[in-house]
């Protein structure tokens, strides 16, 4: 005869094991996104950072990813998650007052919002930019909200206009 008190006192159910390690690997999964900067200022043992690395580092395949997000969320079992996942909602939170945008993001929405016209007037502005590499990533950012890589191509052109403004 099994004794139901033994039973119950064992421990967590399956369940509940599989859903402490799907909440560790979406936690894991927000780390992912951030920044290599914003991964540092966070109180992270080494070897989760490395993990987060070598994430951002694979292929986009996605088993791999998939993989590594896995052990990544293993890694997490041995942090104090709470701690991390404050410090997270910290750090994901909207600053009180947002900074002015600087001139080279500024004109990086226009070319993006308004294309080919404001590209003539940023050449104006300054005149060592590649007008064919300006269009061309005018182009590709026209094509990419099709796609979904439009944060790809505002980075290339940020990257871009900032170096010659």
């Amino acid at each position: 005869m099994i004794d139901n008190d033994t039973h119950q006192k064992a421990g967590p159910s399956k369940s509940e094991l599989k859903r402490t390690a799907h909440a560790q690997q979406a936690l894991g999964e927000r780390l992912a996104r951030l920044a290599t900067r914003q991964l540092r200022a966070l109180e992270l043992p080494e070897a989760l950072l490395e993990a987060i690395e070598e994430f951002h580092r694979l292929p986009k395949s996605h088993l791999a990813r998939r993989r590594q997000l896995q052990f990544i969320g293993r890694l997490m079992r041995d942090i104090d998650q709470p701690a991390i996942e404050k410090q997270l909602q910290a750090l994901e939170a909207p600053a009180p007052s947002q900074p002015e945008l600087t001139q080279a993001e500024i004109w990086t929405e226009n070319v993006l919002r308004e294309g080919a016209s404001v590209v003539e007037s940023l050449l104006h502005l300054a005149p060592a930019l590649d007008r064919q590499k300006l269009r061309q990533l005018q182009r590709k950012a026209s094509k990419a909200k099709e796609t979904g890589e439009l944060n790809k191509i505002r980075q290339q052109l940020h990257a871009y206009i900032s170096e010659y403004l």
